[in-house]
This record gives C-alpha cells, structure tokens and sequence, in this order.
C-alpha cells in the first residue's frame, strides 16, 4: 500500500450471543465482533475529479487486486473446550471471535459541493455503507452457524472431534465467501444497488434494481453455482 493511501480508523467491539434451547447440558456462548470501520478521503468539486480520486486511493480486492469504491475484509478464529466422558467427547463452550475491516470513501470538503452534486454524493455513500454491511451479515452469519455446529458436536473421542470441528469451521467461511463472490457478482459489487454516479444508459451502465430488489437481494444473497 502507498504513501498515497491515507486511511483513517475507528474500532469497535460487540458481542453477539448465541442461545441454546432449554435443557441443553451445553453452555450458551457468543460471537465477539470486533470491527475496524477505515474511510479514504477523496476531494473535487465534480464527478470526474471525485471518480478520478476513488481511483486512485480506493483499496485493492485482494481477490483480484481491483480497486474497489468500498470494501470489506474478515476474519472469523475459533475455540473451545472439550469434554471427554465414558460416552464419547463433547465440546463444551465455544468462542469466536469475527474480526471485520470495512473501508468507505469519506469526502474531504462535502458541504463545499454544488446541491446536487453533495446530495448525489450522500446517496452514493448510503448504498455503499448498504452494500457493505450486507457483506458484514454474510460473515456474521458464518460466525453464528460455527458457534451452533460446534455446540452440538459429539464423538467418540476428542482426537476426532478436533479433526472435524477444523473442517466444519473451515467449509462454512469457505460457503461464506463463496455466498459473498455470488452476491458481488449479482450485484455488480453495489452498482445495480445505485452505489454508483448516475450516469445515461448510452454510457453502457448497467441498470439499476428497484428497491424491492435491492432488499431482497440484501436479505437473501444468492447463493454460489
């Protein structure tokens, strides 16, 4: 990463407690979430000199070393104590910790914008915000179905459970980041979700969803072919 790519931070941590059904003899556990909320700035007073700034600074997809207007990075780490008995061997408590970095685009001189412009500005801010705290349920989710899969593991010895409690945990982030390339690419990474300038469709944009769409597509992301 350059020089050029200033980036400012705040972090934030949350807890997100998952239960267990009454009469579990298992402990109910939570997922920390500790996020890393990063903005770039970018300055001009017209879309051009915005777009050509959004460029230059925007962060890479490590996936394909892309500039992308925002971007959301995770990880999800996981833990947890076992319990060897004449039955077999549990895992008694779980913790995970989600661990998500997202970076936005932040105007540096906002308010000095022409009306239109600043409230363009304002709406493409929200859809991105939007779209990328879709990709932050995604990651969420995964961490709420490895607390339950854990939970609920038992086998006959504790040597096998370590195995496949490794490969439970790691197929479902590889489910989830698959959910989230099939969500980006329905979505055109937020622009069918209006993050982006409008702009005529001559100009070979792509079109637009409706709201509904936008929600659905939002609660639901697809999931991968």
């Amino acid at each position: 990463m350059t020089p050029s790519r200033a980036f400012s931070s705040h972090t934030a941590r949350a807890l997100l407690f998952v239960g267990l059904g009454l009469g579990s003899p298992l402990i109910a556990s939570a997922v920390e979430i500790v996020r890393d909320n990063q903005t770039y700035q970018v300055l001009g007073t017209t879309r051009d000199e915005i777009l050509a700034g959004m460029r230059r600074l925007a962060p890479l997809d490590p996936a394909t070393g892309e500039p992308r207007d925002a971007l959301t990075r995770w990880e999800l780490d996981w833990r947890y104590d076992t319990r060897d008995g004449v039955q077999g061997c549990d895992i008694a408590r779980v913790w995970t910790t989600l661990k998500v970095t997202t970076i936005l685009p932040r105007h540096g001189a906002a308010s000095t914008l022409p009306d239109d412009l600043r409230q363009e500005w304002t709406r493409i801010l929200q859809r991105l915000t939007d779209h990328e705290e879709a990709h932050v349920r995604i990651a969420t989710d995964a961490a709420r179905e490895v607390e339950t899969s854990l939970d609920r593991l038992h086998r006959p010895n504790c040597a096998t459970i370590e195995r496949d409690a490794r490969e439970m945990g790691e197929t479902i982030v590889q489910r989830a980041r698959a959910r989230e390339r099939a969500y980006d690419t329905q979505s055109n990474y937020g622009k069918t979700e209006g993050a982006n300038f409008r702009r005529a469709e001559t100009e070979g944009e792509t079109s637009q969803l409706t709201g509904a769409e936008i929600r659905r597509l939002r609660a639901n992301p697809p999931a991968p072919r």
